[in-house]
Order: structure tokens, then sequence, then C-alpha cells
């Protein structure tokens, strides 16, 4: 080997295994964290960019546009995420002002 020839770098790494299912117990604190993202940061340019974000999404064509795609990633995460809290019996039912985003008391 000469001199402007590097000998290449090789390192065992650890990867997870293709078609697999991982068993996670995930703080509630983080699943919040995680729908305040979608819902606060995630990058759409504006408004209508998101309905149109949702509507890719819906329409399964989440495959034609970035923003669809990785949109459609996370709200799988969150939704699978909330389907295993309902199954485990970790949701309650409350009411809510649709407009105001606020909890009604019914107390």
């Amino acid at each position: 080997m000469s001199e402007e020839e590097t000998a290449p770098v090789i390192r065992e790494v650890e990867i997870l295994k293709q078609d697999t299912v991982i068993d996670v117990k995930l703080p509630v604190d983080y699943y919040f964290r995680f729908n305040q993202f979608m819902t606060e940061f995630f990058p759409a340019k504006d408004d209508q960019h998101l309905e149109e974000i949702i509507k890719l999404v819906q329409e399964g064509k989440d495959d034609t546009d970035v923003y669809a795609y990785h949109f459609r990633t996370l709200l799988s995460f969150l939704l699978l995420v909330e389907d295993q809290a309902r199954e485990q019996g970790h949701t309650k039912k409350i009411k809510l002002n649709i407009t105001t985003g606020e909890k009604v008391n019914t107390d």
C-alpha cells in the first residue's frame, strides 16, 4: 500500500435487526413531547401547507412528498403509542372544548 492510499477503518457497530418488533416502555411525558413537536414545530410552511400534507397522508400519497412522508412517520408513531396505551388501560375520557382546547370541568 502506498503512502497516498490509506487503509480502511473497520469497526464493529450495533444495528437493529430487520423485521422485528421492539417492546418499549415509554414515559407519557416523552409521548407529549412528540405530540408537541407535531403540533408546534413540524416544519410546515404555513397552515395551508400542513393541510396539503395531511391530505397526502390521508390519500396514501405520503411517499410523493418529503414533508408528508416524515409527518406520517411521526403520526404513525403517535398512533401506535395511543393504541398501546388504550389496550393497556392507560387512557381516560374527558370533555374538551374543541374551539379553545380547554378541558371542560364536569365535576
